[in-house]
């Protein structure tokens, strides 16, 4: 699929223009998204601007959250970053991707599927990116907020 760069940035211009505080969201629940045309190795599908994320958080600041793209792409060299996720509602085998944690805006968000993933598997989830993603790479001082964050009531 060729990438169309300047759809895109039309795009981004409506985005921009929404009114996130008119956007509820809430944590373990699985929206679709407008992430936008995917560069190099980034995950992607048939559509260029929508992916299905998983919000982990909502208090980022402003109308920030914390959401990890979800694929239904299972990649054996990728498995250390694939978390396995299940809802009688989601159509296949879905994976939340943890090397693809980003914070995005509310504005972002396009429809909420109705769907939001047990308290035990957001645990799992937050518990193996701190381990995959964020520990490998954090200081000492970043390791005791992510710490804190992580042992956060998850509701």
């Amino acid at each position: 699929m060729e990438k169309n760069f300047q759809q895109w940035a039309k795009e981004k211009i409506n985005i921009e223009k929404k009114d996130s505080y008119k956007i509820f969201c809430k944590k373990r629940e699985i929206w679709m998204a407008k992430i936008g045309v995917n560069i190099g190795n980034e995950s992607s599908k048939d559509s260029p601007f929508f992916r299905p994320i998983l919000i982990l958080e909502t208090s980022m600041g402003g109308d920030l959250i914390l959401g990890i793209p979800l694929t239904s792409q299972y990649n054996e060299k990728m498995n250390k970053f694939l978390v396995p996720i299940s809802h009688p509602k989601l159509l296949k085998k879905s994976f939340v991707q943890l090397n693809q944690v980003k914070i995005f805006s509310r504005k972002r968000l396009e429809r909420n599927f109705d769907i939001k993933i047990s308290s035990e598997e957001l645990y799992t989830i937050k518990n193996r990116l701190q381990e995959k993603v964020l520990k490998p790479r954090l200081s000492e001082k970043t390791h005791s907020i992510v710490n804190r964050i992580s042992n956060e009531n998850l509701n």
